[in-house]
């Protein structure tokens, strides 16, 4: 969980409240600029809100299942009201903030049961450029706080995928909506990466791990070019962890950084007109 929580490019990102949106999103107002997060602002625990007026983090929504088959996606998500404190210790269900003992250097993620079901924590994010953005890339840490254990050990993941939406609010996508039926909420996601366990070797009943030593932790980073993401359409990026069968492991998200950009074409216009400008200033 190393702090990379600095804005890199000149701008910034705001929260925004809109009375028609019922899950947070965050502006995304300047080309180029670079967004991060890194959770430590929270909490050891607490209530955890997906809603605009008080988001715990803007722009991230978690939910969960509520009761899974095994290894299949539940059939419907509700919001996630609260957050505990794990060291990875416990394996017990539910959602985390992940820490070592005394330390707010923070990952957020879950352990997965049949009376959480899955859990997807999504990161929304609205474009407010005033124009098409054709490119974004994103980039994250997975860091693994637990080794559920089994007699035959095996790799679980995280499924990380997007869709950029028009609709008016995030909940369309995400909250309280049929999975297996919902067109909204099943349709229109691209796969941009599968994440997996990099610990699987306990043959027990699990051991917890430092989701912040090299071991345990896998960087990811991925750019996604040929994107029609429209003034005021917000991108949605979805992780999505399943229940496993048997025990499951300790996952979460940290370190997270974000840039998107026009077409080539547009920066190209957009450097004219500032020296256009600049001239006529002379």
């Amino acid at each position: 969980m190393k702090n990379i929580n600095t804005i890199l490019a000149v701008g910034t990102v705001a929260a925004m409240c809109g009375a028609a949106s019922a899950d947070t999103v965050v502006a995304y107002g300047t080309s180029g600029l670079v967004y991060s997060q890194d959770f430590n602002a929270l909490a050891a625990s607490g209530a955890w809100s997906n809603t605009s007026a008080t988001p715990s983090v803007a722009g991230w929504n978690v939910y969960r299942g509520g009761t899974s088959a095994n290894s299949t996606r539940d059939a419907t998500q509700t919001g996630v009201t609260a957050w505990s404190a794990n060291t990875g210790s416990s394996s017990t269900g539910s959602f985390y903030a992940f820490a070592s003992t005394g330390s707010t250097d923070r990952a957020i993620g879950g352990v997965n049961s049949n009376t959480t079901g899955d859990y997807a924590i999504t990161f929304a994010i609205r474009n407010t450029t005033g124009s098409s953005l054709t490119e974004f890339t994103f980039a994250w840490v997975l860091e693994q706080w637990r080794d559920g254990g089994s007699a035959t050990p095996a790799a679980q993941s995280i499924a990380v995928d997007y869709k950029i939406s028009t609709q008016a609010t995030t909940s369309s996508l995400s909250e309280g909506l049929n999975y297996l039926t919902d067109a909204a909420y099943v349709t229109g996601f691209t796969s941009l990466v599968t994440a997996s366990s990099p610990v699987f070797t306990n043959t027990s009943s699990g051991a917890a791990l430092d989701g912040n030593a090299g071991a345990n932790r896998s960087v990811f980073s991925n750019t996604v070019t040929g994107l029609n993401w429209a003034n005021n359409a917000i991108l949605v990026i979805r992780f999505w962890d399943n229940n496993h069968s048997g025990n499951d492991h300790a996952l979460a998200i940290d370190d997270v950084s974000f840039s998107a950009v026009p077409s080539p074409g547009a920066l190209a216009l957009l450097g004219v007109a500032g020296l256009v400008t600049s001239r006529r200033r002379k």
